[in-house]
Parts: C-alpha cells; sequence; structure tokens
C-alpha cells in the first residue's frame, strides 16, 4: 500500500521541521508542521513535535496548545502529557504541572516541580520513586 499523495507531502515536511528543529531553527520548524498538521490536522506527533519547538521559543501558551490538540486524538501518550507537564512548569502552573506528571507518571519531574512549592517531602518521594524504577 503505497502512501497518498497528502500523506507523502506531510511526512517530507515534518522531516523538513525535525532537520531545522534539529539546526535550532525552531520558527522554521514551526512552520513545516503547521503545514503538515493543514494536511494531517489529527496526528498527534505532529502537534506534539510543534508543540516542543513552540517551547523552545518559551512561548509555553502555544505549546501547551498544540499538545492539548495532540492528546485530543492520542490520550493515553504519556510523552505528550511529560511535555505539557514541563511547559506548565516553566510557565509558572506548577499545580496543573504535577498532574501532567501524575498522568505520565513522570516522577523525576514531579519532584523538581515539588521542590519550586517547597513540599521537600513530597518531592523526595517523587525522586525515590523515580530511583526504584531506574530513573534519576
Amino acid at each position: 500500500m503505497s502512501l497518498s499523495s497528502d500523506a507523502r507531502i506531510a511526512w517530507g515536511l515534518k522531516e523538513e521541521g525535525d532537520e531545522l528543529f534539529a539546526r535550532g531553527d525552531f520558527g522554521g520548524a514551526i512552520e513545516c508542521y503547521t503545514k503538515a498538521l493543514g494536511l494531517f490536522p489529527r496526528d498527534p506527533d505532529l502537534w506534539n513535535v510543534k508543540g516542543l519547538a513552540l517551547s523552545k521559543l518559551k512561548r509555553y501558551d502555544e505549546a501547551i496548545k498544540s499538545y492539548d490538540a495532540a492528546l485530543e486524538h492520542y490520550p493515553r501518550d504519556t510523552r505528550i502529557w511529560n511535555n505539557k507537564g514541563i511547559d506548565l512548569d516553566d510557565a509558572g502552573e506548577h499545580i496543573e504541572a504535577i498532574r501532567c506528571f501524575d498522568i505520565a507518571r513522570a516522577w523525576h519531574n514531579k519532584g523538581i516541580t515539588l521542590l519550586k512549592l517547597n513540599r521537600d517531602n513530597e518531592a523526595k518521594n517523587a525522586f525515590d520513586r523515580a530511583k526504584e524504577l531506574g530513573f534519576s
């Protein structure tokens, strides 16, 4: 089964966006991902990488909207929940970030956010849980 013309174009745009992202051209990457999303608006991976590029430019509100769009189509992807939590934390929305880290089971990131809230005992528990699972 061959890919449709739109799928080939979208795949090429995503690859181009990934190359631009790797070179640090986050604005260019966002443009490519946005064009690809015009062809495949329900693709959670495209929304996720667009969110990552927006995050690199500290455009957290837009990044969070991209993660939300990805989660509409794939709500069980823990990578997307973790990315959303990181950006919420960076935007100062620590409580909401912790909720995302809970969903993603991102214990280390949860510990970091709990420290910012001076919730040291809970942070220690989160770090201990991360260590138990082989993360540190």
